[in-house]
C-alpha cells in the first residue's frame, strides 16, 4: 500500500485529544493495492528560465518533492544562456548522474528539443525536403543520446524522446481514415490539398487540390471482347473489353496510348477528370503493377503503388510532355528533306562556278536570271534584279543553313523538354513516399548510434531512440497506425543496415534518372557477425515508440459525429476507439516510454492524471496488465504543484488528510503544506520545539519569557 498520511500519524502525547468526524473515511477503510506504484510514476523537468535554472535546480526540486525517477526536457542550445545538452560538462554530467543516485532516483528519459519536430528533413510546404534539415535533427538526437549515456543511472532503459510530424497529410486521404472518422475540417473530403515530391531534390513541385478538375485526352480503348491478328506475322492476341489499343485494334499498353479521334469534328477528344476517377486509376494502375511483379495489390511494396495524385500529375506532365514532342516531331520531319536539298545546292553551286570561271566576261550576261527577292505576289510591283547563278545559289544556302539551325534548335528544345517532363513524371512522388523512406533513413541513424553508445559505455539496459506521437494538425507520426508504421519501417531499415551488403545510395541518387531507380552502394554500416534475427533484437531494443495519453486524446477535437449522436454519446464512443488504439499499440510491441498526461481533447494541455476528460488512468491500467515494464513519466506540468501528488493519487496511491480534531490546529493537512515546508524551500518557521530540539534551560531570554 502507498500512501501518506498527514495530520494523523505524526500526532504525539504532546497534541490535544482529536477525532475523526463519523461521516468522513479514514485513509484505512478501503486498503487495496495501488495500480502503479509511487515508485514507479516520475516526472519530467526541464532548464531554463521557466524551470529556474540548470537542471542540477529542477532535480533538486524534483527530488525534494518525492519523485522516483525523471526526464529530462533539454533546451535548443542558443535558445537560452546554459542551456542544451551539450551546454553540461563532464562535471556537470557527473554531478546530475551521483545527485540521482544518492537519492536513489531513476533518470529514464532525455528529451530532444521540441524544436526537433520530425526526422524527415520537412521544412514546410513552401521549402519542402531538405537534406541539411533532416540532418541538423538527427544531430540533436546525437547529442540527447550521448548526453543521456552520461547521466542515466542504467538501472532501466533510457528513452530518448523527439517529436513527429514528418510531413503535412490530410486526415480524410489517410488509409486508417476509410470510414472518414476524422477531419480536419468539414470540407477537407472535397477540398484537401496534396502535395507531390521531387525525389530528386526534394522540393514539393505541386499542390494538387482534391476539387480541382482536370483535362485529359479521353485515351481509346477497346469496345468489346476480341481477338487482334498481327497482319505482319499472323501472331493473335486476346483483347479485352477496356483495354488500350491504337487506331489499328492493336493491343498498345499503358504507355502506348492514344486518343480518341472524332472524324466529325477533325480532332481528338479530350475530357475532364475528377479526383474519383484519378482514385479509381490509381487501383487500375497498381492492380498492373503487382501483377508485372507477380504479387498481390495488398503485398505490394508501398514505394511501387501508384497514388491518385502521382496519377493527377501524370496526367498534366504527360499533356506537356506530348505538347513538347508533338513540337520535336513537327521540327525533324523537315530537317532531313532540308538536309537533302542542301546537298543538292552544294553540287550544283559547285558546277555553276566553273561554268561561271570558263565564260567570258562579256558573255556572262547570259546566264543571269532575273529575281524578285521579297514580295510574294506583290513582287511584280517591287522590282527585279538579276543575278549570277551562284549568287542566287549561295542566297538559297544560306538560307538552308539558317533553316536548319532554326529546325535543329527547335526540334532539340522539344525534345529536352519532353525529355525532362518524362523524368519529371518519373520521379514525382507522393509526399508519403519521399518523407517515409528519408525518416526510416534518420531513424535507423540515430538507433546505430544509440546501440553503439550503449555498447561503449557498458550499460546493463539500452537507450533506445523513442519517437513520440505529436499531436494530430503536426502531421505524420500523430497517428496511432502513423507511429507504428515509422517504428517498423526504422527498425527495418535499421536491420538492412547492420546486415546487407549493398543498400540504396543514402543520398538518393538515381541509376536511371529517367525511371528514378536508385542506385546500389556498399554497406557502410554493416556489422560482421549479426545474424538477421539478431539484428531484428538490437533494432526492437533500440527503436520504440514515447506514447503521449494526452496527444492521443486531442483526435477527440476532429472525431466526427453520427448523425443524431449526443456530445456524451459521441465521448463515449471517442474512448472505446481510444482504448482499441492502446490495444493495438501494444499488440504491435511498439511503446516503450510514456509521457502521462491528461486534457480535455480539444487542445494541447498537460493537466495531472485524473484532472481532465480523458481515459488515461484506464489506458495505463491495461498496458501495465499486458505487461508493460517501460517508464512512465507525468508530463502534467500544467498544475505544477500537483503534477505528481494528483497523478499518484489517480493510479490509487493518494495523499490522505484525516482532517481530525480542531480546524485550527496548527499541523499542517495539505500535500501543498508539506511540500512547501518540509522537502522544498521551507517558507515558514516551526511553532514550537520539545524534546532533544529544545533549547537547556540554562539559557534564558532577558524578559524570562520561555521559549515554548
Amino acid at each position: 500500500m502507498c500512501m501518506v498520511v498527514f495530520d494523523n500519524g505524526y500526532q504525539s502525547a504532546m497534541d490535544s485529544p482529536m477525532r475523526a468526524p463519523a461521516n468522513r473515511a479514514t485513509p484505512w477503510d478501503n486498503i487495496e493495492r495501488p495500480l502503479i506504484p509511487i515508485r514507479d510514476i516520475g516526472k519530467t523537468v526541464t532548464e531554463g528560465r521557466a524551470a529556474g535554472g540548470t537542471f542540477m535546480e529542477s532535480v533538486q526540486a524534483a527530488i525534494r518533492e518525492g519523485t522516483g525517477q525523471l526526464e529530462l526536457s533539454t533546451q535548443m542550445e542558443g535558445q537560452e544562456p546554459r542551456t542544451g545538452a551539450e551546454s553540461y560538462g563532464k562535471e556537470a554530467r557527473e554531478e546530475l548522474r551521483d545527485m540521482a543516485r544518492v537519492n536513489q532516483v531513476k533518470i529514464t528519459s532525455v528529451h530532444a528539443p521540441t524544436q526537433v519536430g520530425n526526422v524527415s528533413g520537412f521544412a514546410g510546404p513552401e521549402r519542402g525536403f531538405i537534406n541539411e534539415q533532416r540532418e541538423l535533427q538527427v544531430n540533436e538526437i546525437r547529442k540527447a543520446i550521448e548526453f543521456a549515456a552520461d547521466v542515466a543511472t542504467g538501472e532501466q532503459a533510457t528513452a530518448i524522446v523527439f517529436h513527429t510530424g514528418e510531413f503535412h497529410r490530410p486526415m480524410t486521404e489517410a488509409d486508417w481514415n476509410k470510414d472518414k472518422m476524422f477531419k480536419t475540417y468539414m470540407e477537407e473530403q472535397e477540398r484537401a490539398v496534396v502535395p507531390l515530391v521531387d525525389r530528386r531534390t526534394g522540393h514539393v513541385i505541386q499542390q494538387v487540390r482534391k476539387n480541382q478538375p482536370i483535362a485529359r485526352p479521353k485515351w481509346l480503348r477497346a469496345e468489346d471482347d476480341y481477338t487482334f491478328t498481327d497482319p505482319g506475322n499472323g501472331e493473335q492476341t486476346p483483347v479485352k473489353k477496356g483495354e488500350y489499343v491504337d487506331y489499328f485494334k492493336r493491343p498498345v499498353g499503358y504507355e502506348g496510348r492514344v486518343p480518341v479521334f472524332n472524324s466529325e469534328k477533325g480532332r481528338f477528344e479530350t475530357e475532364l477528370w475528377t479526383w474519383e476517377q484519378f482514385e479509381q486509376l490509381a487501383r487500375e494502375r497498381n492492380v498492373t503493377v503487382a501483377a508485372e511483379h507477380s504479387t498481390s495489390v495488398e503485398d505490394l511494396n508501398p514505394d511501387l503503388k501508384v497514388t491518385p495524385e502521382e496519377m493527377f500529375l501524370e496526367t498534366q506532365v504527360e499533356t506537356n510532355e506530348r505538347q513538347a514532342r508533338g513540337w520535336a516531331l513537327f521540327h525533324s520531319s523537315r530537317f532531313d528533306d532540308t538536309r537533302k536539298l542542301y546537298n543538292k545546292l552544294l553540287e550544283a553551286r559547285k558546277w555553276y562556278v566553273k561554268l561561271e570561271e570558263n565564260i567570258p566576261e562579256e558573255e556572262k550576261w547570259r546566264i543571269k536570271q532575273v529575281i524578285h527577292e521579297m514580295g510574294g505576289n506583290a513582287a511584280r510591283f517591287l522590282g527585279s534584279e538579276e543575278k549570277y547563278p551562284t549568287e542566287i545559289l549561295d542566297k538559297e544556302i544560306r538560307d538552308l543553313q539558317w533553316s536548319m539551325e532554326h529546325i535543329r534548335e527547335g526540334s532539340v528544345g522539344y525534345e529536352m523538354q519532353a525529355r525532362e517532363q518524362k523524368m519529371l513524371r518519373n520521379n514525382a512522388v507522393s509526399t508519403q513516399k519521399y518523407a517515409l523512406r528519408q525518416s526510416a533513413k534518420s531513424m535507423a541513424e540515430a538507433g546505430l548510434f544509440a546501440l553503439d553508445v550503449t555498447q561503449q559505455k557498458g550499460l546493463d539496459k539500452p537507450i533506445f531512440i523513442a519517437p513520440e506521437n505529436v499531436w494530430p494538425e503536426m502531421g505524420y507520426g500523430s497517428h496511432p497506425d502513423e507511429i507504428i508504421h515509422l517504428i517498423k519501417l526504422g527498425r527495418d531499415k535499421m536491420v538492412e543496415y547492420l546486415t546487407a551488403d549493398k543498400i540504396e545510395d543514402p543520398s538518393m541518387v538515381a541509376k536511371d534518372p529517367e525511371t528514378g531507380e536508385i542506385r546500389m552502394v556498399d554497406n557502410p554500416y554493416k556489422r560482421s557477425g549479426i545474424s538477421k534475427p539478431e539484428a531484428q533484437k538490437l533494432a526492437s531494443d533500440h527503436i520504440r515508440m514515447t506514447l503521449d495519453t494526452q496527444h492521443l486524446g486531442m483526435w477527440w477535437r476532429y472525431f466526427q459525429k453520427e448523425p443524431g449522436e449526443t456530445e456524451a454519446q459521441a465521448k463515449e464512443r471517442f474512448n472505446g476507439w481510444y482504448m482499441e488504439q492502446m490495444k493495438k499499440l501494444v499488440d504491435t510491441d511498439t511503446v516503450g516510454y510514456v509521457h502521462l498526461v491528461d486534457g480535455w481533447g480539444r487542445g494541447h494541455t498537460h493537466l495531472p492524471a485524473g484532472e481532465g476528460s480523458q481515459p488515461v488512468v484506464t489506458a495505463i491500467e491495461y498496458l501495465k496488465k499486458r505487461g508493460f515494464t517501460g517508464s512512465i513519466n507525468s508530463e502534467g506540468f500544467g498544475e505544477p504543484g500537483r503534477q505528481l501528488s494528483r497523478t499518484w493519487a489517480a493510479f490509487g496511491s493518494p495523499i490522505y488528510s484525516s482532517a481530525v480534531g480542531s480546524e485550527a490546529m496548527s499541523a499542517p493537512n495539505r500535500w501543498g503544506d508539506v511540500w512547501q515546508s518540509y522537502m522544498h524551500r521551507p517558507p515558514r518557521t516551526p511553532y514550537y520545539v520539545f524534546g532533544a530540539y529544545s533549547p537547556s534551560e540554562d539559557w534564558t531570554l532577558w524578559s524570562g519569557v520561555q521559549m515554548e
